[in-house]
């Protein structure tokens, strides 16, 4: 949702749409470099610890972001947060469900997760800017998103992985 209205929520704060276009390219920018970070990190701490601090900085800067516009420099770097924390689910997603129902439902389980991800992918920015015309603001949208962001938190900190089937 944040990617296609970023640069219209800059606009609808009063940024040029120069400058609006800055948080896409912030954000983009994170999403791509995370892809390498996320591993280091994953490596580092563990992919769930990892996915939990992210899903903690997400739901903060999701509920920040509304107050971030009127500043191209507040605005950037809450879209750069954002962008890294994004893109840092596609480097965990597939280490964390093979950590959590093992290798051998890797495929299905991992082509369920993608599509998942590609039908929000159509109703988070249909609903955000649904929200956007509904309310003519976009704090609906970016709370909404916030608050999905600390339910998933809530999920990664109270999922366990499912017991192992007998043979």
């Amino acid at each position: 949702m944040v990617t296609g209205h970023i640069a219209a929520f800059g606009t609808d704060s009063g940024l040029t749409p120069g400058l609006a276009a800055g948080a896409v390219m912030a954000l983009t920018i994170t999403n791509a470099a995370t892809r390498v970070g996320s591993g280091y990190f994953a490596d580092r701490f563990g992919s769930k610890r990892y996915f939990t601090i992210i899903s903690l900085i997400q739901g903060v800067a999701l509920g920040a972001l509304y107050y971030t516009g009127s500043s191209p420099a507040l605005l950037w770097l809450t879209a750069a947060v954002i962008g890294w924390n994004y893109g840092a689910i596609f480097t965990l997603f597939p280490a964390l469900c093979v950590q959590f129902f093992g290798s051998g439902a890797q495929n299905s389980n991992y082509g369920l997760l993608f599509t998942a991800w590609g039908i929000a992918g159509f109703f988070g920015p249909f609903s955000g800017g649904f929200l956007r015309d509904m309310t003519g603001t976009y704090i609906t949208p970016f709370i909404m998103a916030s608050a999905l962001g600390f339910l998933a938190l809530i999920l990664v900190l109270i999922n366990r992985p499912p017991a192992p089937k007998e043979a």
